[in-house]
């Protein structure tokens, strides 16, 4: 009887042990779940006391905007020199194709021909770079400008809900013409340089083909 009960207790602490590596492996496994990801708020609509304050640091923003782009960015130089070096590209195509039908010049001509060709690539090159950090510097204003219409839209049919106040209406039409105004000056600046960058990634086909 006694052997018996030993071994039916024996038999039910094996059962266990069987059982437990499951238990613990299904605990570390919920443990181990990842955090639900969190939820991006939207800003909060201002209070009534921060609005105009808001809307005085946009325009201030503005106004450093306008006196940052008064001048506009002088491209005529640029512009001369991709015209110099479309005319450069026009002869060394020419005398390029003169030189594979030419085998007594071929030897002796062709070596400056394509460190020419080479040259006008590098100031290509450097063009393309400068027009690149401008159009850079312009697009992340923009971008900052577009998150701010973005933001005011969102917070403009809460403030304008039930009866505002004429201030409040007021002020959400200024920081209206703000933005607007920032924006038409950033696409002022950038049209131009897009333009560029067109004109510079044709020639530099042109002349590396």
């Amino acid at each position: 009887m006694k052997c018996s009960f030993e071994n039916f207790f024996l038999a039910v602490l094996l059962f266990a042990l069987f059982l437990a590596p499951g238990r613990l492996i299904a605990q570390e496994s919920q443990g181990a779940q990842p955090p639900a990801a969190a939820t991006t708020q939207p800003p909060a609509v201002p209070e009534l006391a921060d609005l105009i304050p808001l809307a005085t640091a946009l325009s201030s923003r503005l106004v450093s905007l306008e006196n940052t782009t008064a001048n506009g960015v002088d491209l005529s130089q640029v512009e001369k020199q991709l015209a110099d070096i479309s005319t450069l590209g026009d002869k060394y195509a020419g005398q390029f194709t003169e030189l594979q039908t030419s085998a007594s010049q071929r030897a002796g001509r062709l070596p400056a021909l394509k460190a020419a060709i080479k040259s006008a690539s590098d100031s290509l090159t450097e063009i393309s770079k400068s027009l690149n950090e401008k159009v850079r510097v312009f697009g992340n204003l923009r971008k900052e400008w577009v998150a701010e219409q973005q933001q005011w839209n969102v917070w403009r049919p809460a403030l304008l809900k039930g009866e505002p106040l004429p201030e409040v209406a007021a002020t959400l039409t200024k920081v209206k013409g703000i933005i607007d105004t920032a924006l038409a000056l950033l696409s002022q600046q950038l049209k131009p340089l897009l333009t560029l960058q067109e004109r510079v990634g044709a020639l530099q086909t042109r002349i590396d083909s």
